[in-house]
């Protein structure tokens, strides 16, 4: 039996006026789901992904148009809908659920109070008593542990994953028909990812309609019925998730499909080159550039780190003796969970903050006990690459600036300044034209290709690159990790690699560290580590991980 369209959409098209003129961000793309069901929506930034699911919930900005011959929720025409109409429908009949939780959810409210206004709004569960249980029964039923608890702290309080949750339990509230997750999991560790989407399975088992917005198509083959592959605001294919991910027909699907790093992938290229269309046979891989490990030069150890942290009464360590060593040319992965203390031993490494014990020496120098004073010589040799580059620049800074900066914080005399960011822009391939931009004028990609430049400038023995493509989509991710690759091979520099993303982490690691609470519980050879796991805490990260295995297309389809 054939279940209720829930949201139903012809012909939408979205753009937005500029002093320029107008710019189309969706072209009238079509658009069902019925209850129960599961729609994906995938493809790059800029794709037109997200400025759907907001003309689905009437929340597009106010200089843009929208045109549609359709636009129907619950049975509901909204294509002229007011502000007070869609009020009266986003909670009660369409949520919303967006990618970060943090700045989603208000900061100054307690948790159950964020979920209960939705409750208030629709009239839902009158009376502070049957608020507060409807409160704690949305809590518990998103998986949230000790909903009293989690129902009087703030979102600053909260995990990522919890605050995720609470997220999920707010959209909710209202009952809706449908629910739409924008990037629900992409900041989220490989564990937390499984329960979200575990729950988003739960919810569509329940008759929920779910419209996943996401650049993920691992998640996606878990989750999803029907997808629809977006790009430049079209739909470029659509069809049953089963088919278009196991024999896709368009070659944008097969190049995003190409670009997903994977122990398969590792050694070759995941970008497709500029104006090349990716077979729609399978992969063509093309090798990378070989690289050389010199695993008899050590260019950083670590040995018996150990950092505490106070907390009000309670001591919380962050780093339990934790060693390990890094040889010129090797990119060593440091994977786990939020909180297992990766970025503390990344801010170790850089000599940010003192370990209460323990050392780290880059080369031959006592590193982490050195005063700044001395250190300042050696801070060539190590440098960093951040997630979020934009907020590492300065905004005043022009990009000749941003790359000059990092050149004379070591010393470089400033004759030598001018040529070496002409040189590195060339490395990292943005070209002497974007020496006088300005970080805001650049794609995520290019602003990822900054930070790169910025890093190798110096020309460093080490680089820390820590969550470096986690904000980015998969095809710029692919890109960014060719030319990582690639520059190591050039340059020998080694790479300390800190991610959540294990498929990442396989790809472009040759040994990996697996930490928990703090303590490292698994090292070893990237391939013995993930396919052959010894220890517990290894072993469920890698069950969690969402995989592109999808059944066979045909015999989905008759089924």
């Amino acid at each position: 039996m054939t279940s209720a369209v829930v949201a139903s959409v012809r012909n939408l098209r979205v753009s937005f006026a500029t002093p320029r003129g107008p710019i189309s961000a969706v072209r009238g793309i079509d658009l069902d789901v019925r209850a129960g069901q599961c729609v994906a929506i995938v493809g790059e930034s800029g794709s037109g992904k997200s400025v759907t699911a907001r003309a689905l919930t009437g929340l597009l900005p106010r200089h843009a148009r929208l045109d549609v011959e359709r636009l129907e929720i619950s049975g509901r025409d909204l294509r002229d809908a007011s502000e007070t109409q869609w009020r009266r429908v986003r909670g009660a009949h369409v949520g919303l659920v967006l990618q970060d939780a943090l700045t989603s959810l208000d900061p100054l409210r307690p948790l159950g109070k964020e979920i209960g206004e939705v409750l208030s709004a629709h009239h839902l569960a009158r009376g502070r008593v049957a608020r507060r249980t409807r409160i704690l029964d949305l809590l518990g039923a998103v998986g949230v542990p000790q909903p009293e608890l989690r129902a009087k702290q703030y979102a600053g309080q909260l995990s990522g994953g919890l605050r995720q949750r609470g997220l999920i339990a707010t959209g909710l509230a209202g009952e809706p028909e449908l629910l739409i997750a924008d990037e629900p999991t992409t900041a989220l560790d490989v564990t937390v990812q499984a329960q979200i989407l575990d729950l988003l399975a739960a919810q569509k088992a329940n008759g929920t309609a779910i419209l996943l917005i996401s650049h993920d198509l691992a998640v996606v083959a878990n989750v999803a019925d029907r997808v629809l592959v977006m790009r430049e605001g079209q739909v470029v294919e659509t069809g049953l998730t089963t088919q278009v991910l196991a024999r896709p027909s368009a070659a944008y699907t097969r190049q995003l499909l190409d670009a997903i790093p994977t122990g398969a992938s590792k050694g070759y290229r995941l970008a497709t080159p500029e104006g090349a269309a990716s077979p729609l046979a399978g992969p063509a891989r093309v090798q990378l550039p070989p690289r050389t490990v010199h695993s008899d030069i050590t260019v950083l150890s670590a040995r018996g780190l150990r950092k505490n942290y106070q907390h009000r009464h309670a001591t919380l360590r962050a780093v339990d003796d934790v060693s390990f060593h890094i040889a010129a040319g090797e990119t060593l992965g440091i994977v786990g969970e939020s909180g297992s203390g990766k970025t503390t031993v990344a801010r170790i490494a850089l000599g940010l903050i003192t370990p209460d014990e323990g050392e780290v020496r880059v080369g031959d120098t006592d590193w982490s006990r050195l005063p700044e004073s001395q250190r300042r010589h050696h801070r060539r040799d190590i440098q960093f690459i951040a997630q979020d580059p934009l907020s590492s620049f300065d905004p005043r800074y022009t990009v000749r600036q941003i790359i000059a900066e990092s050149l004379d914080a070591v010393g470089t005399p400033r004759p030598q300044r001018h040529s070496r960011v002409l040189e590195v822009l060339e490395l990292v391939g943005l070209g002497a034209d974007y020496a006088n931009r300005h970080p805001r004028s650049l794609s995520g990609g290019q602003r990822q290709r900054l930070s790169i430049a910025r890093a190798l400038a110096p020309r460093p023995k080490l680089v820390v690159a820590d969550e470096p493509v986690s904000a980015l989509d998969v095809s710029v991710q692919a890109q960014i990790l060719d030319l990582l690759a690639e520059l190591q091979a050039e340059l020998g520099t080694a790479i300390l690699f800190i991610s959540h993303d294990l498929g990442v982490v396989h790809h472009i690691a040759d040994r990996v560290l697996v930490m928990q609470h703090g303590r490292v519980v698994e090292q070893g050879p990237v391939d013995d580590v993930f396919y052959r796991p010894s220890h517990p805490y290894s072993q469920q990260l890698l069950r969690s991980v969402p995989t592109l295995t999808v059944p066979d297309a045909a015999h989905a389809a008759g089924a």
